[in-house]
């Protein structure tokens, strides 16, 4: 990023506390300066948070090398690296006196998971895996919204 604003990050993490207002309370202010800084200088709007909430690199470790080492070995957008101990660094969610910092999801909406002999409606955020949860739940036969558009499994005539 070579000292460059990453003005599409900061642009991503300033919508997302306007559109989301669990996100936006979940930073005090400083913690939304902090955000931003670190959306700045290359962070993305989750790691941004992250680090709004308390989180830090690894010693030795930049944005840019974080962003690399995605990129390189195809690590999920919500895990980061956590250092260990001495240089011993694995990709997690960080923690904070033993609680997950919260990353930004979107918005909660129903999902309708059928059954053969029932269903049962629950609230996920909006860009969830769906195949996860059919695998997590044997026996799931469709998944819907709450219009009766099949979401899952995908492919399915409506």
């Amino acid at each position: 990023m070579s000292g460059d604003i990453n003005v599409a990050a900061v642009s991503a993490l300033k919508a997302l506390w306007r559109s989301n207002a669990a996100m936006s309370a979940l930073l005090p202010l400083d913690g939304k300066l902090a955000a931003i800084e670190a959306a700045k200088a290359g962070a993305t709007p989750t790691e941004a948070m992250y680090f709004g909430q308390g989180y830090r690199l690894p010693q030795g470790w930049g944005w840019a090398q974080v962003a690399k080492a995605r990129a390189l070995h195809g690590i999920a957008s919500y895990l980061v690296p956590v250092e260990l101990g001495g240089s011993a660094v694995a990709w997690g969610v960080p923690t904070i006196d033993g609680k997950f910092l919260q990353r930004p999801r979107a918005q909660m909406v129903p999902r309708i998971f059928h059954r053969e002999n029932s269903f049962y409606a629950i609230e996920l955020p909006a860009d969830d895996d769906l195949n996860a949860h059919a695998e997590a739940n044997p026996g799931t036969l469709r998944i819907e919204d709450m219009f009766g558009n099949i979401l899952w499994p995908e492919g399915v005539e409506q």
